[in-house]
């Protein structure tokens, strides 16, 4: 898929899915370390802000329904609050809508279990933290999981 850098900035475009006890060291982390080469968005379902797994607030700056036609990054952090959020039809279809329109996809620890259940790991081998990997070898179908980088290119967790 052909992808134009955002044209006020020739920056990367990086979404980021904010969500109810997401870990702010996997946000924040990332964040940092590319912010200053990329235009960042934090989504959520609304502007309203989420509490992070430390108790710090985050402004979400879109809205999951104002999200652009393309991204460079889209990405989906671990935490505490991922096994509510892997439960949440919302945040699942919202992931599923947008990697189509995503260079990359990628996640952080249990974030990659959001990538799962959106249908985004299927047929890709993933490595991820070894304590997020029990839930997908419980369910009949999933991604094959491997300590080896992904097989297929796009995704990663």
């Amino acid at each position: 898929m052909a992808h134009a850098p955002h044209p006020a900035t020739d920056a990367l475009s990086i979404g980021m899915l904010l969500y109810p006890g997401c870990a702010l060291q996997d946000l924040g982390g990332l964040q940092s370390a590319l912010g200053f080469h990329a235009r960042t968005l934090l989504f959520w379902k609304t502007l309203e802000p989420i509490t992070a797994d430390t108790g710090a607030l985050l402004e979400p700056t879109t809205a999951f329904t104002d999200a652009p036609a393309a991204l460079d990054v889209l990405f989906a952090p671990g935490g505490p609050g991922a096994d509510a959020a892997t439960a949440d039809a919302e945040i699942v279809d919202f992931l599923a809508r947008m990697a189509p329109r995503s260079l990359y996809v990628t996640a952080i620890g249990s974030g990659s279990r959001m990538l799962d259940m959106a249908g985004l790991l299927e047929g890709y081998s993933v490595a991820t933290d070894g304590r997020c990997t029990t839930r997908w070898k419980r369910r009949a179908t999933g991604p094959h999981i491997s300590g080896s980088a992904p097989q297929r290119r796009n995704i990663y967790a």
